[in-house]
């Protein structure tokens, strides 16, 4: 049984509706339109597009978390702001990991562990 992206968003990561603060229907529609968009990555495997669908989800999801938090803001309601900044980086992570499961991460160009020279030679010039 092929579950709906819907359901895979609650299953996952317990997302309704109400977080995207949509109703049941424009929910559903929306789901529709970020299948949709992932579908467009014609080489991407299936379990790809899914995960390109979860991260569209959840990069909407934090534009309205952080919509949310720009009015506790600016109400003055800091704490209030701070919670749900705190949920968006826990947001952030899943999207990180959705957006590398959709084979749309950036490779990592990382050079590796770096070491600093333990004996640097300093001369009127500077450092060498």
């Amino acid at each position: 049984m092929a579950l709906s992206l819907t359901a895979r968003l609650e299953a996952r990561y317990g997302l309704t509706a109400e977080d995207f603060e949509l109703e049941g229907d424009q929910y559903r529609d929306r789901a529709a339109l970020w299948q949709e968009l992932a579908a467009e990555r014609e080489a991407a495997t299936e379990p790809q597009r899914t995960a390109h669908a979860q991260a569209l989800a959840l990069t909407a999801l934090i534009m309205a978390q952080t919509r949310r938090a720009d009015k506790f803001r600016a109400e003055g309601d800091i704490t209030t702001e701070r919670d749900i900044l705190g949920r968006v980086a826990i947001f952030q992570g899943w999207l990180t990991a959705a957006e590398r499961d959709a084979g749309l991460a950036p490779p990592d160009t990382s050079p590796g562990p770096r070491h600093a020279n333990p004996n640097p030679t300093v001369d009127p010039w500077g450092l060498r």
